[in-house]
């Protein structure tokens, strides 16, 4: 059986991931890339708040 490495809370690793997150957001706004993300077991697509700036259009 292995160790438990995880050192942190349950809430300290959302409060890491959510830092994280924001700091990859902040890298891409910088560098004017935008993401998007499909889901294909739904079939939905999300898209970061640049996308559509990025491309030159409004977002819908």
């Amino acid at each position: 059986m292995e160790p438990d490495t995880n050192l942190y809370s349950p809430n300290e690793n959302n409060e890491i991931i959510r830092e994280n997150s924001q700091k990859k957001l902040y890298v891409l706004a910088a560098h004017q890339i935008a993401l998007w993300e499909y889901d294909i077991p739904t079939g939905k697509c999300s898209f970061t708040d640049d996308y559509f700036r990025t491309l030159g259009l409004k977002e819908v």
